[in-house]
């Protein structure tokens, strides 16, 4: 029932990001190790600490050129926080991976350097630019069903959709959460209260 409750949590939110970015099911990556995503998405291949990272859904964004991450937990409230700040640090070598965009300085100089060169060739369609991971979307919400305050900024920030459909995920998410098993420690303290 955990697993369940952890696979509707994230259905919940494929189903919002392609609502708000417009990203078709087939961009949706579920459990995809970043080193085994398709090489359009620009990402690290093996070798590095980011290729091995695995999170729950990768969602290519590519009219904006950007990659999302999301990661959906539900744990005890008292320990939103620290579920919270563990999955952005795990996510933390795929943003540094990112790549970077020319600066306006190397490319101003690089254009008087090579005045009397031809430009160089368009890219190439086969090789379109590598997609810019945005910060990670972890989706915590408690056993209570609360959604963790950082978590509700950070999904209205970056697919920007109406207060009222946010709401309705948060309802939606609660409801997911509270019909899912408590965590071990808070059913055997409920089993002591019961026996004494």
């Amino acid at each position: 029932a955990r697993f369940a409750a952890h696979d509707s949590l994230l259905r919940l939110v494929a189903d919002l990001l392609a609502e708000g970015r417009g990203v078709a099911p087939e961009e949706v990556l579920r459990e995809c190790a970043v080193g085994e995503c398709p090489p359009r998405f620009g990402l690290p291949r093996a070798g590095s600490a980011a290729a091995r990272l695995s999170p729950d859904l990768l969602a290519a964004d590519e009219a904006a050129g950007e990659l999302l991450v999301a990661e959906v937990t539900i744990c005890p409230d008292r320990a939103l926080g620290r579920f919270y700040a563990r999955k952005q640090r795990r996510y933390a070598p795929l943003l540094r991976s990112a790549p970077q965009p020319p600066s306006s300085t190397a490319t101003s100089s690089t254009t008087t350097a090579s005045s009397s060169s031809p430009p160089p060739p368009p890219s190439s369609p086969s090789a379109p630019a590598a997609l810019r991971p945005l910060p990670p979307l972890i989706v915590a919400v408690g056993e209570s069903g609360a959604l963790f305050p950082q978590s509700a900024a950070a999904l209205s920030a970056a697919l920007r959709l109406p207060d009222g459909r946010m709401r309705r995920f948060a309802d939606e998410a609660a409801a997911i959460a509270r019909a899912r098993p408590a965590t071990s420690r808070k059913r055997q303290r409920a089993g002591a209260a019961t026996r004494s």
